[in-house]
């Protein structure tokens, strides 16, 4: 929800055309990401008596709204106190995430007139409704960089379809620095549309490569000789793969077969299931709003 330049029915404190004099709201925003959690520090700057005493009085708050357009997160924090402190799940964001610092409302408010607008609101009074914005600061982007090795797995597949009529509902194959995965037209047409929907990709990834990908660990335990990874000699892409089991502290194949190939399939790819079920739950919140 970012904030432009638009006329309010009433005074609204801002840096554009406020409809205030010698008032000011800034907010400072700090942030950090620790634990798997992007913590939101946001610091509010009010110079305005008027504003100042509807929120000591539990007529006006604080807020901060939060959205990620790629992931359709959002939430708003609200306190009369100037400083606001928000955790969120990394899971649950990519890309960016839009802030807008404001005050707004907590009740309807009959009289709303302070001494700090400018003279041609002298005497004037208006009638706001509860959660109507009373003031907004410049919005502001916080940029999400996730790295790490896992990143690179998804990268070595490729979706693609076979014509005709399949054996198995999918099917893959090595070849180069790609791994292919195979579905049949009908399903490629439908994977590409639900593709476009970022909550819907997670799901995708666990519907199409984690079945892939627990066949080539299977493969992997099975084919290596003299207690050292050998596949990666053969194609490129296992090489990535074989890299990211050694990161993960699989440094023999002897120590990978202590472990399920499934099990091994989801660490290599992070934080897949959990992203998976909460980009649907988030997908779902927001069709029933």
């Amino acid at each position: 929800m970012l904030m432009t330049y638009r006329q309010f029915p009433h005074p609204v404190l801002n840096e554009f055309d406020s409809g205030y004099e010698n008032a000011k709201f800034k907010s400072v925003v700090n942030t950090k990401l620790e634990n798997g959690y992007i913590n939101i520090n946001v610091n509010f700057i009010l110079s305005c008596g008027y504003l100042e005493s509807l929120i000591k009085v539990g007529l006006a708050s604080y807020a901060v709204h939060l959205e990620c357009k790629s992931t359709r997160f959002r939430m708003i924090e609200k306190s009369n106190e100037s400083l606001i402190n928000i955790d969120i799940d990394s899971k649950r964001v990519n890309k960016e995430i839009e802030v807008c610092c404001l005050i707004v409302a907590n009740q309807n408010i009959d009289d709303f007139k302070s001494d700090d607008f400018i003279e041609d609101f002298n005497g004037v009074s208006f009638q706001i409704d509860r959660g109507e914005i009373l003031a907004h600061d410049t919005d502001k982007i916080i940029n999400i960089e996730k790295s790490g090795d896992s990143d690179k797995v998804p990268s070595i597949f490729a979706i693609t379809f076979e014509e005709g009529k399949l054996k198995s509902p999918l099917n893959w194959q090595a070849s180069g620095k790609k791994i292919i995965i195979k579905i049949s037209k009908d399903n490629f047409t439908r994977y590409k549309q639900l593709a476009k929907m970022d909550n819907f990709r997670p799901a995708l990834a666990n519907i199409l490569i984690i079945p892939v990908l627990t066949d080539i660990i299977s493969v992997i335990k099975e084919d290596s000789e003299d207690g050292v990874y050998s596949l990666s000699s053969e194609d490129e892409c296992y090489k990535v793969i074989e890299d990211k089991l050694v990161a993960l502290g699989y440094e023999s194949p002897k120590k990978l077969k202590s472990e399920t190939s499934v099990s091994v399939a989801y660490q290599l790819l992070g934080n897949l299931l959990d992203n998976s079920l909460i980009a649907l739950e988030d997908f779902i919140m927001e069709e029933e709003e």
